[in-house]
């Protein structure tokens, strides 16, 4: 579920979240426009309050202006969200293959799952698994739909049966980068 940081931080939330969802499991609450919570004193203990109910929180948009390393060290996400940027560049650009090999030892560092957005081909995929990687959110898998959709598109989806992809540790990125562009 999207929340923006605005909402997040306004005193009613709490109130909103008791009212119409007082039990968390299995939801996660992913806070958009991160960079309004950082540093906010206020964050922190609604963060908490809704950890302690069972929700997990989400960072959206990881890796970009809207999200920074300096969110991921001073609050506590269960679950980060790599960028789509990042994941539309990284078999062309040894960059953005470098933050996302980055992003998947900070997320192991600290006890986060780490999402790709926006994978959209099976390369994409193949090559986020090579990496490491575990989930993905994209048009792959379906695109964005209304909460009835969802729930009928939950109920009829069959996993794909995937075939077992080397992984490489980090300290052989190098080789794999070289792998791919031979």
């Amino acid at each position: 579920m999207n929340i923006g940081a605005k909402h997040f931080l306004d005193p009613a939330f709490m109130q909103d979240i008791e009212q119409l969802c007082p039990d968390g499991n299995g939801l996660t609450l992913e806070i958009t426009e991160t960079a309004s919570v950082t540093g906010r004193k206020s964050a922190l203990p609604v963060m908490e309050w809704c950890q302690v109910r069972g929700f997990k929180l989400s960072m959206d948009d990881f890796g970009t202006g809207y999200s920074s390393l300096l969110s991921v060290a001073r609050l506590r996400f269960n679950e980060l969200k790599l960028d789509q940027s990042f994941i539309r560049a990284f078999r062309e650009d040894i960059a953005s293959f470098g933050v996302a090999g980055a992003s998947h030892l900070l997320s192991e560092l600290t006890d986060c799952d780490l999402v790709a957005e926006g994978v959209a081909t099976p390369d994409e995929l193949y090559l986020w698994l090579q990496l490491g990687g575990r989930y993905i959110q994209g048009y792959l898998l379906s695109p964005p739909l209304p909460e009835n959709a969802f729930f009928t598109w939950r109920a009829c989806l069959i996993p794909p049966v995937l075939r077992s992809v080397r992984t490489v540790g980090l300290q052989d990125m190098a080789g794999l980068w070289q792998e791919i562009h031979s």
